[in-house]
């Protein structure tokens, strides 16, 4: 039986020019549905000014530095290149590339197989000349995305591993997963996708297996692989450092019900993971703070109780909730006079609540009369802009954006 999976090394895949020149590409592993393959930019060279037809491109940079036009209905702009950043192309933005000082190296990402015959067109304008030129167009955003891979993750895997999201079509897109040192996966199986692997950092074993076949491979960097559906797969981190994969995923990654367990190679060992449910605030006047969660921060009441003398509700604002507790009789708890003392007081501190733009969100909540107790700022560390506001009961309350 041959095996549904395909492994393979930079190394030892079949390189060609680029359609566009100025580039090198390796063909790596890949499904009709899309593939992932490594390109290498000359440099100080200028690509042919092209336009994908009939898919989606994302560039992610590995090594290197350089820049991108695209240009689409009269909108140009120019893109700065360097490691960790991902854009996108889509159909009919046309677009021209050059690494600049040395090569650079980047990963494709396209939401079919890539055909050159019949996804890539030449392009009806450039911005650089074959000696390297600007033609200087007005410069403002088009209908495009320029992506830094996140520091923070996004969410847990399935699998248990780190997820960092980078962009996606409904065809398909790119993820990056971190499995920390020392790490066993959980052993799943997707059901509708198909996921190309090209590992970035880090040593481990991949093991895959369906129905009576199944192969563990060694994997380090510039190692690719594939995931067909229905594929059982478990991988781990070996020695001092994290596992670090980039995925492509075709289609799109529908949810967390995409992967099912299964048994696999390795034992995990037990590891509580537990995931948020819900934070419950007692409050003084049980209407009031209904009305202030209701009224201020858009939380809709999904359900009431009572017990003996107490009343309780949810409240949910999209995958947000809160318990509020109200009613009988209860001590009073000192409320710090500023935000620099409520850090010196023990127990849990504040609730945070990630939002879309924070100081976009301050300036709404002014209108319905709340005040900002810190903030709003900045923090590098974490890639984050951060606000703190209290409710009515004098609780804290973290607004969180990413920078």
């Amino acid at each position: 039986m041959t095996k549904s999976w395909e492994t393979t090394t930079l190394e030892e895949c079949p390189k060609r020019p680029a359609p566009s020149a100025a580039c090198t590409i390796g063909i790596l592993p890949s499904f009709l549905e899309g593939e992932i393959a490594h390109a290498t930019a000359i440099p100080n060279q200028v690509s042919e000014p092209a336009a994908a037809a009939g898919l989606a491109e994302l560039f992610y940079i590995l090594e290197g530095n350089g820049r991108l036009w695209r240009g689409s209905g009269g909108v140009d702009s120019i893109t700065p290149l360097s490691p960790h950043d991902c854009v996108t192309i889509t159909p009919g933005v046309e677009y021209q590339f050059r690494a600049d000082g040395g090569p650079m190296k980047f990963l494709v990402a396209t939401t079919r197989r890539f055909d050159p015959d019949k996804h890539w067109c030449k392009g009806k304008r450039r911005y650089w000349n074959a000696d390297g030129e600007a033609s200087n167009p007005p410069l403002q955003p088009g209908p495009w995305t320029t992506t830094k891979l996140p520091t923070p993750y996004n969410y847990l895997a399935p699998d248990g591993s780190e997820i960092r999201l980078l962009p996606t079509f409904d065809a398909g897109g790119l993820a990056h997963c971190r499995l920390p040192a020392g790490a066993i996966s959980a052993p799943v199986r997707h059901k509708t996708v198909k996921e190309v692997w090209y590992v970035l950092a880090g040593r481990g074993d991949v093991w895959r297996g369906q129905g009576a076949e199944d192969e563990t491979v060694r994997v380090e960097p510039d190692t690719c692989l594939t995931i067909p559906t229905g594929v059982s797969f478990q991988f781990r981190a070996l020695g001092d450092g994290p596992l670090e994969i980039m995925i492509g995923t075709f289609p799109a990654w529908p949810g967390p019900d995409e992967a099912e367990p299964v048994k696999g190679k390795w034992e995990i060992p037990f590891r509580l993971t537990p995931r948020p449910d819900h934070a419950a605030l007692r409050v003084r006047d049980y209407d009031a703070s209904v009305r202030w969660y209701t009224d201020k921060l858009d939380f809709r009441v999904v359900r009431e109780w009572r017990s003996g003398d107490l009343r309780f509700c949810y409240l949910e604002n999209r995958s947000t909730k809160l318990e509020i507790i109200g009613g009988g009789t209860m001590q009073p708890s000192p409320v710090a006079p500023d935000f620099e003392t409520s850090l010196r007081h023990p127990g849990y501190h504040h609730l945070s609540l990630m939002v879309e733009a924070v100081d976009v969100v301050l300036a709404k909540l002014g209108g319905r009369g709340v005040t900002v107790v810190h903030g709003p700022l900045d923090l590098p560390e974490i890639g984050r802009r951060l606000a703190f506001i209290r409710d009515d009961n004098g609780t804290m309350i973290e607004l969180v954006g990413r920078l």
